[in-house]
């Protein structure tokens, strides 16, 4: 998909691009898939750019339980002194409760593929470390 429009500076005409893809496997319950997302004029950015590219698999282990695995990496061209690379990494648990409502358990782990350090810290604006982890439990209700 396509969106193209203002970002919020009129000055800029931000676009962000989306192609992303999921199939079946031969293992039963086992599916595969990768994304990339696009986007430039970042406002507030000097028009810098920004891709995504995401691989991920998940496994139905039971009619309740499934397994989940995405890599991503995510990269800019340069719109100030370092290079924004990030790598991730994350691994996800879910069961489906009762009917409309499942819960999660994910652990993520965020890395700085640019070397630089781009999380924690207690001032914005200047972070104080590599890497970065998320441990996050959801339970959802869909209607």
């Amino acid at each position: 998909g396509v969106v193209e429009g203002f970002n919020g500076d009129p000055t800029d005409n931000q676009s962000n691009w989306y192609l992303g893809a999921t199939l079946n496997t031969p293992v039963t319950g086992v599916k595969i898939g990768a994304a990339f997302d696009y986007a430039d004029d970042l406002a507030g950015f000097g028009g810098a750019i920004a891709r995504t590219y995401a691989a991920y698999a998940s496994f139905q282990t039971t009619e309740k339980l499934s397994l989940h695995a995405r890599l991503e990496f995510a990269d800019n061209l340069p719109f100030t002194v370092a290079r924004g690379d990030i790598l991730a990494l994350t691994g996800t648990v879910q069961y489906d409760l009762w009917r409309n409502v499942l819960s999660r358990v994910e652990l993520r782990w965020d890395h700085s593929a640019s070397g630089n350090d781009q999380f924690g810290g207690s001032t914005a604006g200047a972070p104080n470390r590599k890497n970065d982890y998320l441990l996050a439990a959801n339970l959802i209700y869909r209607f």
